[in-house]
């Protein structure tokens, strides 16, 4: 098995409160992930941006969000994974930490790897495109997340 490290940060805009992004960060994984997010075994099923890299212009993901914890001052923390909710073996799996920095400029961040898809073959196919579509997905993520954080007007809650 493969495991190809990504690491994505997004500037979240300086003139939010920084106790309404912490407290948005720690809500249910239906306020944070990208909506709508929709309860579902293993986790909450959300549509997972491909930007013009894929044929379709989203995948159907399983992503499960674990609870936020505080590890460090100006450090909030959830354990992320995703996998393709149907076909995963077409698709990579991530997994890693959401991690929101607010020690100083205000940033979401997310750390871990991926696994392409196909073992050997998807090695391959990931040299070739993998890296670039995961890259792609993970900041479209990530920059989804941090508006959703930092909206003064808060987004429909999906399921809990």
């Amino acid at each position: 098995m493969s495991r190809h490290p990504i690491h994505t940060v997004v500037a979240l805009p300086e003139d939010v409160a920084v106790a309404t992004v912490r407290a948005r960060f720690g809500e249910p994984p239906a306020r944070v992930l990208p909506g709508p997010a929709e309860r579902v075994e293993g986790g909450h099923r959300v549509h997972l941006s491909t930007g013009n890299l894929l044929p379709t212009p989203s995948v159907a993901a399983i992503a499960w969000l674990g609870d936020a914890t505080s590890p460090a001052p100006g450090l909030d923390v959830r354990g992320l994974h995703w996998r393709a909710e149907t076909a995963d073996g077409l698709f990579p799996t991530l997994h890693g930490d959401l991690e929101l920095h607010t020690r100083t400029t205000p940033e979401l961040r997310l750390v871990g790897f991926y696994v392409p898809p196909f073992a050997a073959i998807g090695a391959a196919a990931d040299r070739l495109v993998g890296r670039h579509l995961a890259a792609e997905v993970v900041r479209a993520f990530v920059t989804e997340v941090a508006g959703r954080l930092s909206s003064p007007a808060r987004h429909p809650t999906g399921s809990p």
